[in-house]
């Protein structure tokens, strides 16, 4: 049975996985009514097998200094990714660890523009942090930029690797368990569960001050 909580994740909309990207049409009201009725639980679930290691060359932004101990799928506009961002914040903080945010645009019409903008930024980690602190009612504070061939392959290639993890939408969270597996999370966790996961692994253990 999978951990769960009230947080949700939100499913990609037309656009997303496989979905002809012409075709979104996504009024405000509308979207608004999407973030309030959709209700997936976080669960938990075991990834297939070799995805951790092909996640390793997805093209993302790596966060904080240690090993990675957590793959994070998001797209710019989705305010359950905006909340597990800030829970992230103190863990990174506090351990010898990482995030590898693999960005997505599936939710909104300027989701794909704002991942392709933090991918092209000469600083794609401020990129992201001005983008999450700035997130507001219509999502990453980022401004849409257009993707180059190369940008735009990444991130197709990016949403690929979403599905090809079971995923039905964003967040998505992966992180390796003590026994070398890969596991998975859809939605966002409860921060009591991500300190449960670093507490039950070695490599992260609780930075100490320097007397």
């Amino acid at each position: 049975m999978g951990r769960s909580s009230d947080r949700g994740a939100i499913p990609p909309g037309p656009q997303g996985l496989g979905f002809p990207r012409k075709r979104m049409r996504l009024p405000a009201a509308l979207l608004a009514i999407v973030l309030c009725v959709v209700s997936v639980s976080a669960t938990a679930g075991l990834a297939p097998a070799g995805y951790w290691t092909r996640l390793q060359a997805a093209t993302s932004i790596r966060e904080g200094h240690g090993p990675v101990a957590f793959v994070v799928f998001f797209d710019p506009n989705c305010p359950y990714c905006h909340h597990l961002y800030e829970q992230m914040q103190p863990l990174l903080a506090a351990h010898p660890m990482s995030v590898k945010w693999i960005p997505v645009g599936i939710l909104t019409m300027s989701s794909f523009g704002k991942a392709a903008a933090l991918l092209r930024a000469h600083d794609p980690l401020a990129a992201l942090a001005a983008s999450e602190n700035g997130f507001g009612p219509a999502g990453g504070a980022t401004a849409p930029r257009r993707a180059t061939p190369p940008v735009a392959q990444a991130l197709r290639t990016n949403e690929g690797l979403l599905g090809a993890g079971g995923a039905q939408g964003v967040p998505f969270v992966v992180y390796r368990a003590t026994d070398g597996r890969a596991h998975t999370i859809m939605g966002d966790p409860p921060a009591s569960a991500l300190r449960a996961l670093l507490a039950a692994t070695p490599k992260t253990k609780r930075r100490t001050a320097t007397p």
